[in-house]
């Protein structure tokens, strides 16, 4: 408490979980505005999986309101992953599971991937010709975020609904 601690800081430990959370100004009462920024996250989480060469087997979502209660869904995959379209259909399967239970204003919504294990590649046993050609959609997308930035590629499901909203407002910070 007053600074009087002689161990070593530890600065290079493992990793126990990979996520991404938005915070928002007021309320989103717009049931597909927060889905659109919670798939925008799954991808941020699954570059940085990829970036970091490492798998997630559980993907999580948290969702705060207003009065900040917090909930959160979870849902461990067949197998482990670092392909954004994986983490993408898990986390939408939560998010509007909860959402058709009753939908309310959210005030932050987050995606979290757990259960981490090393990124060797793993080979298909079926369907190899779709994995091929997600995992080249994800590299491609990351190749073009590490030269132009961030937000220079995203999905159309993401930036059709975003597009939308902020021809009534100015983009939230650091989504211009």
């Amino acid at each position: 408490a007053i600074g009087e601690d002689e161990r070593p800081v530890v600065v290079d430990r493992t990793a126990k979980s990979v996520g991404h959370e938005q915070t928002f100004g007021e309320d989103l009462r717009d049931r597909s505005e927060v889905e659109a920024y919670l798939m925008q996250e799954c991808d941020d989480v699954a570059a940085r999986l990829r970036r970091k060469r490492l798998k997630a087997t559980r993907v999580t979502i948290k969702i705060r309101f207003g009065d900040f209660r917090t909930i959160t869904r979870s849902r461990t995959l067949e197998q482990a992953t670092d392909r954004s379209d994986l983490l993408r259909e898990a986390a939408r399967s939560l998010f509007r599971a909860w959402a058709d239970d009753g939908y309310r204003p959210v005030r932050l919504i987050g995606c979290h991937a757990s259960g981490l294990v090393d990124g060797g590649e793993q080979l298909a046993l079926f369907g190899g010709e779709s994995n091929t050609r997600h995992v080249a959609i994800d590299r491609v997308s990351d190749a073009i975020r590490a030269k132009f930035g961030k937000d220079a590629i995203s999905r159309a499901d993401v930036t059709r609904t975003r597009t939308e909203r902020w021809t009534d407002r100015e983009a939230p910070r650091g989504r211009e």
